[in-house]
């Protein structure tokens, strides 16, 4: 009788056992270290914030939307302004760009890949205003390039076998995806000529959001 409840004891603490172990394995599954609690610049609040990968985990690349071409569309005037975020990234010469180089001029910030579905469809909205808007507006159409999923070659390549216009840079070490929360693209920020961000916009962009949002901060 007291080996059989020995034993009892002993399958009841395998059981505790293997009940723990698949709990703490889930809670460390689901757990990012950098997610932390805030929201991206001039987000409600509502946004994770860290960049994710297709897969989730937190190591650094942004994953496409889900390709149903929706965008965020928020009143764009109810977004606060705050001060964008400063960060170094490459042009098409190789050269080192700062964001704050822009001010003085509105700024136009739009992360995109070559992989991503969405981003590719939107393209030419942005080639047609960047031709006309392009002497007042800066337009920093920003490849995350990772170096694996995109490279500078990949994104450089397919912007000139789509005949595009607008100068493209590249967010070399995904320090700007980082410093913008970036979690998903396209994601596109508006910035002012004195460096504030004034709207974000999630998601494939229509030209009327894209313009209702530039005039935003051309306005100043």
């Amino acid at each position: 009788m007291k080996r059989k409840s020995s034993v009892i004891i002993a399958v009841a603490l395998v059981a505790v056992l293997v009940v723990a172990v698949y709990a703490y394995n889930k809670l460390s599954d689901n757990f990012d270290p950098d997610s932390g609690t805030g929201a991206g610049p001039g987000s409600s609040g509502s946004e994770p914030g860290a960049v994710q990968d297709p897969a989730g985990n937190g190591t650094g690349n942004a994953q496409d939307t889900d390709g149903s071409g929706t965008g965020a569309e928020q009143d764009p005037a109810a977004q606060e302004k705050s001060e964008a975020p400063d960060f170094t990234f490459i042009d098409g010469a190789g050269k080192e760009v700062k964001l704050s180089d822009f001010q003085g001029k509105p700024v136009v910030l739009n992360f995109w890949a070559s992989w991503c579905s969405p981003c590719k469809s939107e393209m030419h909205i942005f080639n047609d205003m960047y031709l006309e808007l392009g002497s007042d507006i800066q337009f920093v159409m920003l490849a995350l390039t990772d170096g694996q999923r995109e490279t500078i070659e990949t994104a450089s390549g397919f912007v000139e076998s789509m005949g595009y216009s607008f100068p493209v840079y590249f967010d070399f070490n995904l320090e700007g995806a980082r410093s913008f929360v970036v979690q998903s693209i396209p994601t596109t920020f508006f910035i002012d000529k004195n460096g504030y961000l004034v709207n974000t916009f999630l998601g494939r962009i229509e030209e009327q959001a894209l313009r209702d949002r530039i005039a935003l901060i051309s306005s100043d």
